[in-house]
């Protein structure tokens, strides 16, 4: 094994890991309350040469000085030792489901490196096949020199990689292989330096503010430090490592501001947008020419634009009504027009006559989003014709939409329509039915047929006459078809 004297670290651990427990003593830091910050009296050496031995491997030394001195005796001790998100596992404990004799994997050469392409990582998980033992084995190709360290929720866990040049480093990675591309190298160089970065994060309280914020996902740096990555960058990719360390700041000098606004001048494309969120964040009104200028750019700076108003400059978003109003009437992309309507959201007012230029864009998707939208909007009589195209609509999702968006309007000019998707809907047990079936509810009908019925007797367009000539009652309308 390898011989590195740890012992003052591990001192400085242990001091930290009390005032840790002290800061956040309400167990409010994600996965506290599961750990309780509690940790072994350490595991003895013996069972640490006899677990590497077994599994022919070598842990990272850092890894092991940790184990010695905070892991519980016994490996088959199902507790988890205090740290990030819901602990560290005790040796051995997520090995222990995996079937006898298929360990190999963790002496094997990681298939994984630090900024892997989102192309080649989709390259490698489209290769996994559906039969399940070829399916389990490919799977541990995947994870070859990985030690799983803990669980993070649903299916996001944190490792340790055991061989090749990134030996030591702590990654996060999910196996929902598809979910959010290839596992995430953490920015410190081994385990006890992330550990006491976990550490740190509590006793300053960046872990107990920032709620939304997963730790270690993100560079650590002051505002100086995290200038001086961007700016000495050789790719795109560190750039953005650099811009990202600012979401766990608060504040920052005008030294900083002004470096900020350079890059969003001079970059483009994702350094360009993230530059502008942050810009956003520390100073809204210094941003807020460059975020009217992206409005008026193309979709996705259009859409970049929205995300920082929206994330965190909702206060301000009345200041960008008339840019995001002319701009939606040549939008294409639909996740940029969803961006847009969550600006709209926050600001006070009538957003219908802008709202329904979207219900007859030639993308579904926009269309679909355009009558949710509409849903939540004051029903007025002039939205009826956009309202019955779109339960004309060919595609089902739109009409969706639409009957959803309609909830509580008992407009009887909506019977025509409603029968068509009866009658077009009639084998597809789908959301359409459903929501159609509530919007009858609402208006005196307990089932599908049973509407059919009474609108093919007749009753219905007579009522609809007398609704349309100022002489409509619905009560007429639902004793006709009581009958």
């Amino acid at each position: 094994m390898e011989s590195v004297d740890y012992s003052e670290q591990i001192t400085r651990i242990k001091k930290k890991l009390s005032k840790a427990q002290k800061v956040d003593s309400g167990l409010k830091v994600f996965g506290a309350s599961t750990h309780k910050y509690a940790v072994g009296t350490g595991m003895p050496r013996r069972e640490l040469v006899a677990f590497q031995k077994a599994h022919g491997i070598a842990l990272p030394p850092d890894f092991e000085a940790f184990l010695l001195a905070f892991g519980y005796p016994n490996q088959t001790v199902m507790k988890s030792i205090a740290g990030p998100f819901y602990g560290v596992f005790n040796l051995g404990f997520d090995l222990a489901m995996i079937p006898d004799g298929s360990q190999s994997f963790l002496s094997k050469t990681s298939v994984i490196y630090p900024q892997m392409p989102p192309s080649e990582w989709k390259k490698l998980v489209n290769g996994m096949p559906e039969e399940d033992d070829a399916y389990d084995a490919y799977e541990r190709h995947l994870m070859s020199g990985i030690y799983t360290l803990g669980e993070q929720g649903c299916s996001s866990y944190h490792g340790l990689l055991l061989t090749g040049s990134n030996r030591g480093k702590v990654i996060n990675f999910d196996i929902e292989y598809y979910a959010d591309g290839p596992p995430r190298f953490a920015y410190e160089n081994n385990f006890l330096d992330w550990y006491e970065r976990w550490l740190d994060e509590i006793i300053s309280g960046v872990l107990l503010k920032n709620k939304g914020y997963w730790f270690g996902y993100v560079m650590r740096g002051d505002e100086k430090e995290l200038i001086e990555i961007i700016f000495n960058a050789k790719n795109k990719e560190e750039k953005i490592m650099g811009l990202n360390g600012f979401s766990i700041i608060d504040l920052v000098q005008s030294p900083t501001l002004k470096a900020l606004e350079q890059v969003v001048k001079t970059e483009a494309d994702e350094v360009k947008h993230l530059a502008l969120l942050m810009l956003t964040k520390f100073n809204s009104e210094v941003s807020r020419p460059y975020l009217k200028q992206m409005i008026a750019g193309d979709d996705a700076a259009f859409k970049a634009a929205c995300n920082s108003i929206w994330k965190v400059a909702k206060p301000d978003a009345h200041m960008f009504e008339k840019d995001i109003s002319i701009r939606l009437e040549t939008v294409d992309d639909s996740e940029t027009y969803r961006a847009a309507m969550f600006v709209l959201d926050e600001i006070d007012g009538d957003f219908a006559s802008i709202i329904t230029q979207g219900t007859t864009h030639s993308n579904a998707d926009i269309r679909r989003l355009a009558f949710y939208r509409l849903g939540k909007q004051k029903f007025h009589s002039s939205l009826v014709p956009y309202f019955i195209a779109g339960l004309h609509d060919d595609e089902h999702r739109v009409v969706h939409a639409a009957l959803q968006a309609l909830s509580g309007s008992k407009d009887l000019r909506f019977l025509e329509p409603y029968y068509h998707i009866a009658k077009s809907y009639w084998q597809d047990d789908s959301y359409v039915l459903v929501n159609l079936k509530h919007r009858l509810d609402e208006i005196g009908f307990h089932s599908v047929p049973y509407f059919e019925k009474c609108y093919e007797a007749g009753e219905a367009q007579a009522a609809y006459k007398k609704y349309t000539s100022g002489k409509g009652f619905l009560n007429h309308l639902r004793r006709a078809f009581s009958k």
